[in-house]
């Protein structure tokens, strides 16, 4: 009798992880990567070798991986239309300032450049041990009308200045996502 019962509640449960499967899951943000050529004799002290952006409805998260992260520099990340000439789109600066704290500035462009403000939606994390830097943010951060397909790079410069010692990492890749 112990085993019909364990056979019974052995088929129950074949039967509802099969219904499980069965439903459709909420629509998944469109995630995608990007891997960097890195090191190549650059006289940077920066080497970004990666980024992960995931794109959902509601929400933005971007990982960029840093190759021996330290505690300075500035990074850029953009999220602009996906056209040639990416006419509108926001930038974000993420910087870590002298007393330690981790700020980020938003900057919308289109018809010139907006302000540069703060979103209230934004969390970064400045993980030197694991030599990453997490940006999530809402999509409404960027307030004009947001199109289904977005662009998304990255770029990091420790100085800024108009001398050739000014070291800057600019991989010239971007990923292209559709929200959500």
């Amino acid at each position: 009798m112990k085993k019909i019962g364990t056979l019974v509640s052995l088929l129950a449960a074949l039967v509802l992880s099969g219904l499980a499967l069965a439903v459709p899951s909420p629509a998944a943000a469109e995630s995608g990567d990007l891997t960097f050529e890195t090191g190549g004799g650059k006289v940077a002290a920066i080497d970004l070798s990666g980024l992960h952006v995931s794109s959902g409805e509601r929400r933005v998260v971007l990982v960029l991986h840093v190759r021996d992260l330290t505690d300075r520099g500035r990074f850029h990340f953009y999220q602009v239309e996906n056209s040639p000439e990416a006419v509108y789109g926001l930038e974000i600066e993420v910087r870590k300032r002298r007393d330690g704290k981790v700020v980020d500035r938003f900057r919308e462009f289109g018809d010139g450049w907006s302000e540069a403000r703060a979103c209230t939606s934004s969390k970064v994390r400045w993980d030197r041990g694991r030599d990453l830097i997490r940006l999530s943010y809402r999509q409404s951060c960027f307030h004009a009308e947001l199109p289904e397909v977005w662009q998304y790079g990255t770029f990091s410069r420790l100085r800024y200045s108009t001398e050739a010692r000014s070291e800057v990492d600019n991989p010239r890749k971007h990923l292209v996502l559709q929200r959500g």
